[in-house]
């Protein structure tokens, strides 16, 4: 037997150094990673479009040239727009949940409640300004987009919506926070106010962290459970 087919006889083993072909699992796996790749890439490149034109101007081709692909791939990983739309609104929301729940497990141990809150109330609305496609293009979107996709992004921010009512009810409970006032109202106006800062903010007007910070300065300010003399 040659060396040839000594190389490739079954049961031989490989030469030390030679170049294995990749096995399939190994093959797959690269090529979900790629579509995985591209379809972030496309994401993003939604969002970019989206925040800038809206849901009515905004076109699969604008899409397709910022992602630096032709139109048609995109079919390979998006159905429609409308399917595009509703996931760069579920990765907005998602972001934003993730960026407060990350800030909720590096707070020292011992902090006290409310300044917990207002880390809290700071990082969700720095995330929300700080120059963020997925959400300026949810500010767009809202009001624009198909009521079943606006239905769908609702149904996406309610566990963000728990996260909010759990804290304000776990500071009214212990009484760190006013007990005269309605905690549902309160959540509702907190985060309706951050989500219109995607609209109003402009860089040029001053650093985000300035702003995030005296938002949520004056928030827990206002709702700091206050002594009984001086209620």
């Amino acid at each position: 037997m040659d060396d040839a087919a000594q190389q490739n006889s079954p049961g031989k083993p490989a030469r030390k150094g030679a170049a294995r072909p990749p096995r399939r699992a190994e093959r797959a796996e690269a090529s979900a990673s790629k579509s995985e790749q591209t379809r972030a890439r496309i994401l993003d490149a939604a969002a970019f479009v989206f925040a800038r034109k809206g849901y009515s101007e905004a076109r699969l081709s604008d899409i397709a040239r910022t992602a630096r692909m032709q139109t048609g791939s995109l079919y390979y990983h998006f159905a429609s727009r409308e399917e595009l739309v509703a996931e760069v609104m579920r990765v907005g929301v998602e972001q934003v949940h993730r960026a407060v729940r990350e800030r909720m497990e590096t707070i020292p141990e011992g902090t006290p409640e409310i300044e917990r809150l207002r880390l809290l109330l700071e990082c969700h609305l720095l995330t929300l300004i700080d120059q963020n496609d997925y959400t300026r293009a949810i500010s767009r979107l809202l009001g624009q987009a198909p009521p079943r996709l606006q239905l769908q992004h609702s149904a996406n921010g309610r566990q963000f919506m728990a996260l909010w009512r759990g804290l304000l009810r776990e500071g009214q409970a212990s009484g760190v926070l006013r007990s005269d006032v309605d905690m549902s109202a309160i959540r509702m106006l907190l985060l309706g106010a951050m989500s219109w800062s995607i609209v109003w903010f402009k860089p040029e007007n001053g650093p985000a962290e300035l702003v995030a910070r005296d938002f949520a300065r004056m928030a827990v300010d206002g709702l700091r459970a206050r002594p009984a003399a001086e209620g």
